[in-house]
């Protein structure tokens, strides 16, 4: 999706816009969600050790601000990305259910798959096994079948994948902002500037989202805003097209790229498979209460997965210039 150049300024044009309109509408959804009762109370599960309850607003609040920048910036997003925050509705939607009242495991699965299996219908999806593929004698028929199912399951997994991280007030929400600032400076560098203009229009909600969200939280993003963050970036990750010689070599990025959120994830799938639990179950396993164990303070946990994760995100693209540079 390499489209015609745009100026730079219009990619922080975009960051203030958003950014004003978040910080505008916060105060408005934080009282409505008081009003009709949208709240996160203390205690209700083990992870759960806030002192009072605090709205479940951060995922309104992203939601309506993305939704009035796309109407903004109708002319610059292109109809796929446009079919993308379509489908990140429907994460939406089941997440913000989830939020109101805790869905079974086996709802939300449902709805990340049908918004999964949509967005692949609508043309974001995985082509590593068009070059790999015949390397190996595969058949188009297989090959085509691959490609669905890692597509399905990077949409799914990257999307839990953030909704687990989000164990701190802070957490999540920083590592978001980190990921789309380099997935914004990399559509940048390979002239993808509508996917750019995505992830900017992101970055300025979530930057104010990270201030509110910060200990102490003033609201938490609930699974309505950790979902839909985790499956936008996610897609956005598919999107992001280096040049075609390029993508066999490359396919470390977005995997580096959000590396903590998927450390932690595996991190905590096995642990509880190990114990003989559901790994979808509520703990206190995760990166972040591993490193309270050992005697980090919270705000030193966050800070700590924060610095880790701009530490992979330089080292892809340290590694993505040097596989570039003997090229150009």
């Amino acid at each position: 999706m390499v489209l015609e150049s745009i100026p730079t300024g219009k990619i922080f044009e975009t960051i203030a816009f958003s950014f004003f309109v978040s910080l505008l509408i916060v105060p408005f959804v934080t009282r409505f969600a008081f009003r009709i009762g949208l709240m996160d109370v203390p205690n209700a599960q083990p992870h759960k050790i806030h002192k009072r309850p605090v709205p479940l607003c951060g995922g309104i609040t992203f939601m309506l601000t993305l939704t009035l920048v796309a109407v903004f910036l109708n002319r610059l997003l292109p109809p796929l990305l446009q079919k993308l925050l379509l489908c990140a509705f429907m994460i939406f939607g089941f997440s913000l259910w989830d939020d109101f009242k805790p869905l079974p495991a086996w709802v939300k699965l449902l709805g990340q798959l049908c918004a999964s299996v949509l967005l692949y219908i609508l043309g974001v999806r995985v082509q590593i096994m068009l070059e790999l593929g015949p390397i190996f004698g595969f058949p188009v028929f297989l090959n085509e079948t691959l490609n669905f199912l890692i597509t399905i399951f990077w949409l799914i997994f990257i999307t839990n994948a953030y909704n687990l991280v989000d164990s701190m007030d802070g957490l999540m929400i920083g590592l978001a902002c980190f990921a789309l600032t380099f997935f914004m400076i990399a559509s940048m560098d390979v002239n993808q500037w509508s996917l750019s203009v995505l992830c900017a229009a992101m970055l300025g909600s979530c930057i104010v989202l990270n201030f509110f969200n910060s200990s102490p939280a003033f609201l938490f993003l609930g699974d309505s805003g950790a979902q839909t963050i985790g499956f936008l970036l996610a897609a956005i990750a598919i999107l992001y097209e280096p040049p075609s010689k390029l993508q066999t070599n490359t396919w470390f990025m977005p995997i580096l790229l959000l590396g903590i959120p998927i450390f932690d994830t595996v991190l905590v799938i096995f642990s509880r498979l190990r114990r003989k639990q559901h790994f979808y179950s509520s703990g206190t396993d995760h990166t972040y209460h591993r490193l309270i164990s050992h005697g980090f303070s919270s705000v030193q946990a966050v800070q700590s997965m924060q610095l880790a994760a701009i530490a992979l995100e330089i080292l892809a693209f340290l590694r993505f210039r040097a596989i570039r540079s003997p090229r150009t």
